[in-house]
């Protein structure tokens, strides 16, 4: 039900859509589920919700429990709402749903309510609890001004009993999900998509719900900083309920506490996803919601890491003009940094080392080297372009490996630099040979098919494409040329589709 714009170009996927269920399974599902009658109202009253699967699920639960399973009951179901942006089957399933709502009570609305509005869906001892918080009990009572006796009140396991009583309703569902070999297999309560559309008004649009949900969140006794992105769920879940509560300010310092994911996590889609949350509809290109957002250099680089050269340009604010030199190589534009010799601090040394990249490619060899030899590359950021000046050099024979690889103690490099680190080593050996002992016992042919998973993981075009070509260069040195052209087909394509210059190996 969702687009898949990368898969649908692609010559070897094939793309379907959903059916709605043909006469025969509605009639089947809604018997299964209790509904009697002849197969003419049966078959009526499916056709009443479209024949989509849920709704005709939910018909079959509502005319089961409040209308003795009659099928001729569904007549009584109120009108579909209009609602120029929504689908037909949206609309029909709506009417289901307001059967429902009007049929259960104010507690049950408001707890599907509450279950629906985490964008993952909770464990059910984590929605219990979340349901008994004094942050709910806020929300509900003083906020909302609910008559009924307050969830933290009610006896022991009356909770319990209503997630049990919505479930049986088809209302919510308990999904198993396999997490940590240790934990087993965990259960969270989730919900149809269009189950939690159809209660997303009922404790209405004030981003009070979402500030109950932020409260609870960050009460958390176990919060700590995330490592994986499995471990972020939480502090993701936080970060959305701030900005839904329109507390910009929090969600900034919630996303900050993430560290940096894109280069940490390798997971630069993730992050761009979060910072596009600062907009209107996610859109850059309109002013942010928020007037102390100041994040555009990570968003730039997001787009960067992605291979969205273009928008990453434009993103770049005019203090973070020298950074803008991954993606002007990329795009073969060199002469921006061609014709500019030095930039201020902070970004000096960076600067060379972009430039040294820059005059290797436009073939000005001499000064290239001269620019290179006495650049001291810092982080892994400079190292990168200080090794591809030397690789289209053709002199890696200069390149002091024992610095690159070199690692302070008691540090741990981030996953981005640990993966760059890996490729430029490959590379090097298999240009230079192996040095030592431990050169030797590295399969160059596991480490770079490893190295390719890592990056088309994380989605990283140029690393791919760079990549593959190291890969395709060393095979082409051991006589294996068929599997050579196939990996450099496979950079020019991820070139082509990136609008990246052509990365190919010096002869």
């Amino acid at each position: 039900r969702f687009p898949l714009p990368e898969l649908s170009t692609r010559r070897h996927a094939v793309v379907r859509s959903l059916a709605t269920l043909d006469r025969d399974s509605s009639v089947a599902l809604l018997r299964s589920l209790g509904v009697k009658g002849s197969e003419a109202d049966l078959a009526a009253a499916a056709q009443a919700c479209g024949w989509h699967a849920k709704a005709v699920e939910l018909l079959g639960v509502w005319l089961a429990r409040w209308h003795d399973g009659a099928a001729g009951a569904y007549r009584l179901l109120p009108l579909p709402p209009r609602d120029a942006d929504a689908a037909d089957e949206e609309r029909l399933v709506a009417g289901v749903l307001a059967a429902l709502r009007t049929a259960l009570s104010a507690e049950a609305n408001d707890i599907v309510a509450l279950a629906t509005a985490f964008r993952q869906p909770p464990g059910e001892a984590a929605l219990l609890d979340f349901l008994a918080s004094a942050p709910v009990r806020h929300l509900l009572h003083d906020v909302k001004r609910r008559s009924y006796p307050a969830f933290s009140d009610r006896p022991p396991g009356w909770l319990k009993q209503q997630l049990d009583e919505l479930v049986q309703l088809r209302l919510l569902e308990r999904v198993g999900r396999t997490t940590d070999p240790a934990e087993g297999e965990t259960q969270v309560i989730d919900a149809h998509p269009l189950v939690r559309r159809g209660f997303e008004d009922s404790l209405g649009p004030d981003p009070m719900a979402a500030r109950a949900k932020a409260g609870f969140l960050r009460g958390r006794p176990d919060r700590r900083p995330p490592a994986t992105l499995a471990d972020a769920r939480d502090e993701v879940e936080l970060f959305h309920a701030y900005c839904d509560a329109r507390l910009w300010t929090e969600a900034d310092d919630t996303f900050a506490a993430l560290d940096n994911p894109k280069h940490r996590l390798l997971a630069p889609a993730f992050e761009r996803d979060l910072l596009l949350r600062f907009f209107p509809e996610g859109d850059w290109r309109r002013p942010p919601l928020w007037s102390g957002f100041g994040r555009w250099r990570s968003l730039a680089i997001c787009h960067e890491m992605l291979g969205l050269f273009e928008e990453a340009l434009a993103l770049y604010r005019p203090a973070d003009a020298p950074l803008r030199g991954d993606a002007l190589l990329a795009l073969g534009r060199l002469q921006p940094l061609l014709d500019q010799p030095h930039v201020g601090p902070p970004w000096q040394s960076l600067w060379q080392a972009y430039r040294a990249h820059a005059l290797a490619r436009a073939g000005r060899r001499d000064e290239a080297l001269a620019l290179v030899r006495r650049t001291v590359p810092v982080d892994i950021y400079e190292w990168v372009h200080v090794f591809e000046c030397l690789w289209l050099l053709g002199r890696l024979d200069l390149l002091d490996v024992r610095s690159l690889l070199w690692q302070a103690p008691h540090t741990e490099d981030h996953r981005f630099a640990r993966l760059a680190r890996r490729r430029l080593r490959a590379d090097w050996l298999s240009w230079v040979g192996p040095h030592t002992a431990a050169d030797r016992r590295l399969d160059l042919d596991v480490e770079y098919r490893d190295l390719i998973e890592q990056y088309d993981l994380a989605g990283l075009p140029w690393e791919r494409a760079r990549c593959r070509v190291g890969f395709s260069r060393w095979l082409r040195t051991q006589g294996r040329h068929e599997e050579a052209a196939v990996l450099a087909r496979a950079a020019a394509d991820l070139c082509r589709r990136h609008g990246m210059a052509a990365v190919e190996p010096p002869a």
